[in-house]
């Protein structure tokens, strides 16, 4: 099964929302090996932190789509 998240809230560290999306990312993903992972994003200037764009590239079943524009649009 194809699984998607919407990681746009990780730009904002240090909230309650970003630090359990990124726990809930970090733990799922090595855990579940039987799905495929979209991970997307929208942002016009910020990145994908760094934690996950390890995480795709440590995991076969993890894609990492980027949107450039802002989340509001």
């Amino acid at each position: 099964m194809k699984i998607g998240i919407d990681i746009s809230q990780l730009v904002y560290t240090n909230t309650g929302v970003a630090n359990y999306l990124e726990n809930l990312v970090e733990n799922l993903i090595p855990a579940d090996l039987e799905n495929d992972y979209v991970l997307f994003f929208s942002s016009l200037r910020r990145s994908v932190p760094e934690s996950i764009t390890t995480l795709a590239k440590n995991n076969n079943n993890v894609n990492i789509k980027k949107f450039k524009f802002p989340p509001f649009f």
